[in-house]
């Protein structure tokens, strides 16, 4: 397994996200107020983000 290490913290992976990328099935309003989910990790379907969260990739199949 390949591990990517990054250094950067959250808001500005978030910041980054909202310049250079468009989330066409996504709610705009609710995605300015909070920003993106930022992904640390994943096991099986698991995916945790950077808050500790873990929930369940639905879309993995796709």
């Amino acid at each position: 397994m390949t591990l990517i290490s990054n250094f950067l913290p959250t808001p500005e992976l978030q910041a980054l996200d909202a310049e250079h990328h468009m989330h066409p099935l996504t709610i705009g309003e609710q995605l300015r107020k909070k920003g993106v989910r930022v992904i640390t990790s994943a096991r099986g379907l698991w995916v945790t983000d950077s808050e500790g969260e873990e929930i369940i990739d639905a879309m993995a199949g796709l």
